[in-house]
């Protein structure tokens, strides 16, 4: 259904994102002034679109700079479908190789003030599942847990929000047309710093500048979810802010983690270091060699929000297809509790771990 008057249909949007529920329980009120949270990020509820376009162009017509045009659908809280104008393009070079489905970039079409305040940019990041099938809507729910996660480390962390995608194959035969499937959006990182009072940083810079213990929690939530793709010296998989004179690294992309494990995982290998694991559910502590009262304090941190974590996973429970996938990501969440928990194993797989 679309609009009949210019920009209806935008403040319907607009409407929609501000009477959503806001959910602030992972955030530290102290440290974050919620008000400048976007209304699209403050909800927690799945949104309902519907997305309708040729994978096979995306994926070989559009780049960095190329977008092809088309339409969101969105259901609002009334369930009345609207459409707003927007463009698409693929991103991520490793799931352009390896996926069905592509995680795209959705640029906004409109000029209108207030729609872009309450989603935050015209420029969004949209995580679908790597193919047509349950096993890859449980990897995609085990990488927004991920996320989640890592809200209830620090504040200095990248928004989500799930979505239900009613996706429609413009170049395939109509019985294999229409497809379900859950995905999420991702708050860019001018927002983060927009909402932190920080600046994006671009250029690369040295461990030692970084904030000790902010890198210490990014090291250690790493090794809980079992990921070594990224890098916060070359910026892979990882963004800096800027914030109360500090350097702060912070993660995203987390699809090639032991937690998520998908069929095409591979041990990553930046920058052509070899690492001494083969399979991504093996955890190898990544951080970088610091004082130990500084590790020490985060690992209490850790062990202090242990009841949370779990909980937050209890939470995602019945999302799941397959119930052994949830019983595999407790079990993997805990075994890193039994790690951090036990003063030998710490000093074996973490202290004595660190990179000089």
């Amino acid at each position: 259904m679309k609009a009949t008057q210019p920009y209806t249909h935008i403040w319907v949007l607009f409407t929609y994102l501000l009477l959503f529920p806001y959910s602030y329980s992972q955030e530290n009120q102290n440290t974050v002034d919620v008000s400048k949270i976007s209304k699209l990020f403050s909800g927690s509820s799945p949104i309902s679109v519907r997305l309708e376009y040729s994978s096979k162009d995306i994926k070989q017509k559009t780049k960095d700079s190329k977008y092809a045009e088309t339409t969101i659908h969105y259901k609002t809280i009334d369930s009345i479908w609207f459409t707003i104008p927007a463009k698409i393009r693929a991103r991520g070079n490793f799931r352009r190789e390896r996926c069905g489905v592509l995680p795209i970039k959705v640029k906004i079409q409109t000029f209108n003030q207030d729609v872009i305040d309450s989603l935050g940019s015209k420029k969004l990041k949209l995580v679908q599942p790597c193919f047509l099938n349950k096993k890859s809507n449980d990897n995609l729910l085990k990488e927004y847990i991920a996320y989640k996660l890592y809200e209830i480390i620090t504040p200095y962390h990248f928004k989500t929000r799930l979505l239900q995608i009613d996706f429609s194959e413009t170049k395939k035969p109509k019985k294999l047309k229409r497809n379900r499937f859950p995905g999420f959006l991702i708050e860019p990182i001018e927002d983060v710093a927009k909402r932190l009072d920080g600046k994006v940083v671009s250029a690369k810079l040295s461990y030692s500048i970084l904030d000790d213990k902010a890198s210490v929690r990014l090291a250690l939530f790493q090794f809980l979810i079992g990921n070594t793709d990224f890098s916060t010296i070359y910026q892979h998989n990882c963004k800096l802010l800027y914030h109360n004179k500090k350097y702060i690294p912070i993660p995203y992309d987390f699809d090639l983690s032991g937690l998520v494990n998908p069929d095409y995982a591979v041990v990553s290998n930046i920058a052509g270091e070899s690492l001494e694991i083969n399979r991504v559910t093996q955890r190898l502590y990544r951080g970088i060699k610091t004082d130990e009262k500084t590790v020490q304090s985060v690992r209490k941190e850790f062990l202090g929000k242990k009841k949370q974590i779990l909980e937050a996973i209890m939470a995602s429970e019945e999302d799941f297809d397959n119930p052994r996938e949830y019983k595999r990501v407790v079990k993997f969440i805990n075994d890193f509790f039994k790690i951090i928990g036990n003063h030998k194993k710490f000093q074996d797989q973490i202290i004595g771990k660190a990179r000089s």
